[in-house]
C-alpha cells in the first residue's frame, strides 16, 4: 500500500475503500471536526494541488463517501 494510504471497511456492505493519502488527510480532518474551508486551507498547504483540483475531488469525495454509507452531511457551524 502506498505511504500515507488508509484503508476503510464499510462493515454494512463489507466493501474495502483505499484511499491515498491526500484522502486519507482529508477524512482525518474532517474526524476532527474541522469545516470544509479548514480542510482546504490545511490540504493545499500540505499537499500540491491547485484550489480548483481540490474543490473538484473533495465534492466528488464527499459525494462518494456519502453514497457508501461512509459518511453524510452535517449543518455548517
Amino acid at each position: 500500500m502506498p505511504d500515507g494510504a488508509t484503508l476503510f471497511v464499510n462493515l454494512a456492505s463489507s466493501q474495502i475503500y483505499e484511499m491515498n493519502a491526500s484522502a486519507s488527510r482529508l477524512w482525518s480532518l474532517l474526524r476532527e471536526g474541522r469545516t470544509v474551508e479548514e480542510v482546504a486551507t490545511a490540504i493545499l498547504d500540505e499537499f500540491d494541488v491547485s484550489p480548483e483540483r481540490l474543490a473538484d475531488e473533495t465534492e466528488r469525495l464527499l459525494r462518494e463517501w456519502a453514497g457508501a454509507g461512509l459518511a453524510e452531511p452535517v449543518e455548517s457551524r
